[in-house]
């Protein structure tokens, strides 16, 4: 016999295991013997009733208990079918709970796997995002690689084989990297400015040039000599300044008293302008009853004259660039090539200009007038210069000369003959139109200097033969004849 948790084997037959729970007490099984024995009585009893009852109720008992008997065998089976598939249904709800137990435990592995599948996802996300960052760390360094590498070679710094070992402790971040590359271009911008310095000392001759001093990248060397001649040439440079502080006093001294001529020669011309103003006052021509001159003088010089009012001969201080540029100006203008000329009047006086007041006019007017009023505000100004050559203790006659006079409106001598005989000058004119008797009269003596011509003259181009003989309106001998020949 052996036995195990369902029963026991006995010579290869198996018994169910009976718990004393299970087992049934003697009264117990005797109630359940008397309830079949009353169920059986019973059903004698009701045997006996059916022979006692007539034969078409027999067949009718028969018949209901035939369909009973088979009612019965069915449900007999059914319940045979109950109790197997009862058995059945043990035999599976064990193995369904073994399954069951199985598939918890296997709920529990995959549980504790899926834990572990979480932790090692969460490992490789973490070592992902290492990945992830290292990649944008060794882009990041490339990056800097590169401008590093750009910023070396575009300061002709070595790139590789370093003299000087690269510090390795050193952050390689951003902010390192920029201020390294902030102080290497502003090394290369203090080089750059410190070689343009040297290129102006050697324009300057202050350095000598050689072959390699003006070139645009110097080598260490050549700045280094550069230096040396620069501070040997400065060791007595106060000395030099205060020489050339001396020389500049002293050329200030000398600059001061041509300013001061300058400023002289302005007022002169300005003194001058007032007299002759002075001198038109009260005269009136044709229908102007007041004339002014104004001297129009070298823009350049005019310019020049102003800047220097406030020009300060005396200071250290240099002179303003404005002042320089019209100096030089000026200087381009009337000394050309440098060449040392004296300044005169011709060159600073330009010309003359008029303003005029007209009868029945408050205003001055600036415009230009007619030929022949022009012709006769000039002939007085003439009058009024030439007046100032005659000594006033003594009467002179000047001769004054209107070139084509017989263009001139007649009407006009009638104020300037005796005006101008009054200021002492005698008027000749000449005129390749023939004058009107008119002219003639006002003149008194008129030649022709075509009237005749000689065949054997002393030059080719000089062929007229002037008599000398005048043509006029008066006796020859009168005292009007007298007149107009004194000045001959």
């Amino acid at each position: 016999m052996v036995s195990h948790q369902d029963g026991f084997d006995l010579f290869g037959v198996k018994l169910n295991a009976i718990t004393v729970d299970q087992r049934e007490s003697d009264q117990i099984r005797l109630n359940k013997v008397r309830e079949q024995l009353q169920i059986k009585q019973r059903q004698a009893n009701n045997i006996i009733a059916i022979d006692k009852e007539s034969r078409i109720e027999q067949i009718r008992t028969i018949s209901t208990l035939t369909t009973e008997i088979k009612r019965t065998k069915a449900e007999i089976e059914l319940l045979m079918a109950f109790t197997s598939c009862r058995q059945q249904l043990k035999e599976v709800c064990s193995e369904l709970e073994i399954l069951e137990n199985k598939q918890q435990k296997l709920i529990q592995q995959q549980q504790s796997q899926q834990q572990v599948v979480n932790e090692e996802k969460q490992k490789l996300t973490l070592q992902q995002e290492k990945v992830t960052q290292l990649n944008m760390h060794f882009s990041q360094l490339k990056e800097y690689q590169s401008s590093a590498h750009s910023l070396l070679e575009a300061h002709n710094l070595p790139t590789k084989n370093f003299s000087i070992m690269p510090n390795l402790t050193l952050a390689l971040t951003e902010e390192v990297l920029l201020k390294y590359s902030d102080n290497l271009r502003k090394k290369a911008a203090s080089r750059t400015a410190i070689t343009e310095g040297i290129h102006d000392f050697v324009r300057e001759q202050v350095l000598e040039n050689d072959d390699e001093i003006m070139h645009s990248f110097v080598v260490e060397d050549v700045l280094a000599h550069a230096f040396g001649q620069l501070q040997s040439r400065y060791q007595g440079l106060d000395d030099e300044f205060d020489i050339l502080r001396k020389h500049f006093i002293e050329h200030k001294h000398s600059i001061h008293s041509i300013i001061n001529e300058l400023k002289n020669n302005r007022e002169m011309v300005r003194q001058f302008e007032q007299s002759i103003n002075r001198a038109f006052s009260g005269v009136s021509i044709n229908d102007l009853i007041q004339v002014e001159a104004s001297i129009k003088v070298e823009p350049r010089f005019n310019d020049l004259v102003a800047e220097i009012e406030h020009l300060d001969a005396h200071s250290d201080q240099k002179a303003s660039e404005q002042f320089i540029d019209r100096l030089k100006a000026f200087s381009q203008k009337f000394f050309p090539d440098g060449k040392a000329a004296l300044l005169t009047m011709e060159q600073i006086v330009s010309g003359v200009a008029y303003r005029v007041k007209k009868q029945g006019k408050n205003g001055w007017e600036n415009k230009s007038q007619s030929t022949s009023t022009i012709m006769l505000i000039n002939l007085k100004l003439v009058e009024i210069l030439l007046g100032r050559l005659r000594n006033s203790a003594c009467t002179t006659h000047f001769p004054l000369i209107i070139d084509e006079g017989a263009s001139v409106d007649s009407s006009q001598f009638d104020w300037l003959l005796p005006n101008l005989k009054q200021a002492g000058f005698r008027v000749l004119s000449a005129s390749t139109n023939s004058a009107s008797s008119e002219i003639i009269f006002k003149f008194g003596q008129h030649f022709r200097l075509d009237a005749m011509r000689t065949a054997t003259p002393y030059h080719p181009a000089r062929t007229i033969a002037f008599t000398g003989m005048p043509d006029c309106f008066y006796s020859k001998g009168s005292l009007l004849d007298r007149e107009q020949l004194d000045m001959f």
